[in-house]
């Protein structure tokens, strides 16, 4: 058996949908913002859409689109559901209803060969909310640049049951396709699990997790330090994100946009 990165997919979900889950996001200005207190019961967010381009996987020719967003009624308990109607939604250029059948949420998920058109990458795109005066949800209008959709070059990852070999005495150099135009930069991460239940997948016995942030060039370099002491047949995930986020004041609310896109593999050390 070998670690896979099917996990990621709802990685990105919890990072967009808890910002304070994460440790960094992006922000409109080129930082990355950090969040302690963004979950909707204790803080000053009222709304949030969002959106994720994947690789699949499975197939590394299709991508995966999540495509959603929630308006928070703080005014319920924790116990009831905290979403309401905040009228239509259009997220990076996709219209989206408001759905009572899942929790309240704008939900959307399909893939690049469905019929359905794809969320804006790589160009300017729209997002807005047309509001609900009768829950007092004000209404928005923005556009901005979402970066392209992003795909790993190497390591060469040839399917989930297959991780790229790595020589753990060799640095390691993760390549992708650069976007010129983003100004955010990107988040390279190398990851694997600490749980002792993992040790039958070849894990070390402790967990590693380096998120580096850097410039959208469409390379970086982790030094051989970081695989050293690792032991050998050790698997662990390549991944690389980037994304814009912003942050929309209107009537004394605030909604968070995101845009992620993200490419993930595995690699085996060996010596």
């Amino acid at each position: 058996m070998s670690l896979s990165c099917r996990h990621l997919p709802q990685l990105l979900l919890l990072i967009l949908l808890c910002p304070a889950c994460s440790s960094s996001v992006f922000s409109s200005n080129g930082d990355k913002t950090f969040f302690s207190d963004c979950w909707w019961r204790n803080s000053s967010i009222n709304g949030h859409l969002y959106v994720i381009s994947m690789v699949d996987i499975d197939n590394r020719n299709r991508r995966i689109y999540r495509v959603g967003g929630r308006i928070y009624n703080k005014e319920l308990n924790k116990s009831e559901n905290p979403c309401m109607d905040g009228g239509s939604a259009t997220v990076s250029d996709v219209s989206l209803e408001y759905e009572t059948d899942v929790k309240g949420m704008y939900h959307a998920v399909y893939g690049s060969d469905s019929a359905v058109s794809p969320p804006t990458f790589g160009a300017v795109s729209t997002w807005a909310l047309t509001g609900n005066p009768d829950s007092n949800v004000p209404a928005f209008h923005f556009t901005t640049y979402v970066p392209q959709e992003l795909t790993i070059s190497g390591p060469v990852f040839e399917n989930t049951n297959k991780p790229a070999a790595h020589s753990r005495l060799q640095p390691l150099t993760v390549r992708w396709n650069a976007d010129s135009t983003n100004p955010w930069g990107v988040i390279v991460r190398l990851s694997c699990s600490e749980y002792p239940n993992n040790r039958r997948l070849d894990f070390p016995e402790r967990g590693i997790d380096l998120s580096m942030h850097a410039p959208d060039t469409g390379e970086y370099t982790f030094d051989v330090e970081f695989s050293s002491e690792i032991p050998v047949n050790s698997v662990l995930i390549v991944e690389v994100i980037r994304g814009v986020q912003r942050m929309i004041d209107i009537d004394g609310n605030t909604f968070l946009a995101n845009a992620l896109t993200s490419d993930c593999g595995t690699i085996r050390l060996i010596d």
